[in-house]
């Protein structure tokens, strides 16, 4: 997998989760998430499911930042980890 790829679906879920008032977004054409989307805005402040899409959120923002595959590609899957925390 390219780091090019795994950078495309970090900023994909990126958008997702923050939607077009998040200081991250940044609408990757026809495959970006609808104007509206925002995981996060539709939660209560300091609920368990906000502080996990948050903290996603951080994860992501820096590893779309990533020059390498491995330290990018980890990154990720923190970010699914901590998605799918709680969830199984």
């Amino acid at each position: 997998m390219l780091l090019a790829v795994v950078q495309l679906h970090m900023q994909r879920a990126l958008d997702c989760l923050e939607g077009p008032q998040g200081e991250d977004y940044r609408s990757i054409g026809k495959d970006a998430c609808p104007a509206g989307a925002g995981a996060e805005s539709d939660l209560p402040a300091g609920s368990v499911n906000r502080i996990r899409i948050y903290k996603a959120i951080r994860l992501g923002s820096v590893g779309v930042t990533f020059h390498d595959f491995e330290p990018a590609h980890f990154t990720a899957q923190a970010m699914q980890a901590v998605l799918d925390e709680g969830t199984r």
